[in-house]
């Protein structure tokens, strides 16, 4: 099977045995060329751990959120790896130089390293791709138990909304899916309201997550363990009781 349809069967709510081969098959295939492709794009000097994590980045928005490959033919399976590899290297270099900015000089003359806090990244030979996928599947299970049925939809995409940009998706990737109103006209008044939408989905999103992974928790469905990570990402903390001890977000 080509990239496009490895991509598609990841994209796809499959059996998880099914989705980790693909997420095999995927990062095979793109190894092949992403070293010399996030070299020459990233706007820095980057190395062999940059490049690994940006292809974990890459199986990351494959099989979770929003942005997920929709993509029909293998030129855009690779326009669409390209895409979200580029983005994560210059995400990586903005790290970089903000982690540069945190350095201090102590009173010796030295200097003392500050460590970079709100990352979320979650490196896949930590957890198992099938857990993330079903931890999420999960909670989005939970907002449409505990919500309302005419509010569930809105707080499903909410969540997703919310998903993708902790995993590195920036507020021009979100303004076309989540800001913009069919019809709107391009100007500086509907992008200021895009970007609010935009922040208000993400916002909700948020709340909406926490509390259904409180819930699953309380429920005895989840322990600490299935939820290590899944809190990272959806930026809150949970404890064992399922009492809900919020984290700040990203910056």
């Amino acid at each position: 099977m080509n990239l496009c349809g490895w991509l598609r069967v990841l994209a796809a709510e499959g059996t998880a045995r099914g989705r980790n081969e693909a997420a095999a098959q995927v990062r095979t295939q793109v190894a092949a060329w992403a070293g010399g492709y996030v070299r020459r794009h990233a706007p820095c000097s980057v190395d062999d751990d940059d490049v690994s994590e940006a292809l974990q980045h890459l199986l990351m928005r494959c099989a979770t959120g929003t942005s997920r490959f929709r993509g029909e033919t293998e030129g855009e399976a690779h326009a669409y790896c390209m895409r979200v590899l580029t983005n994560k290297a210059r995400d990586l270099c903005r790290a970089k130089r903000r982690f540069r900015s945190l350095t201090q000089t102590n009173d010796d003359g030295d200097e003392a390293e500050m460590e970079l806090v709100g990352d979320t990244e979650v490196a896949l030979d930590e957890m198992a791709l099938r857990d993330i996928a079903e931890v999420f599947q999960l909670v989005e299970q939970a907002i449409v138990r505990l919500h309302r049925a005419k509010d569930a939809p809105g707080l499903v995409e909410s969540l997703r909304c919310h998903v993708d940009a902790r995993l590195g998706a920036t507020l021009e990737d979100q303004l076309d899916t989540h800001g913009y109103l069919e019809g709107d006209a391009r100007d500086e008044t509907t992008f200021v309201k895009a970007r609010n939408r935009v922040y208000q989905y993400r916002n909700r999103g948020r709340k909406a997550g926490c509390a259904a992974l409180t819930a699953l928790v309380g429920e005895g469905r989840l322990g600490p363990d299935d939820i290590e990570h899944a809190v990272r990402i959806l930026g809150c903390d949970v404890d064992h009781g399922g009492g809900e001890k919020e984290k700040g977000a990203l910056s």
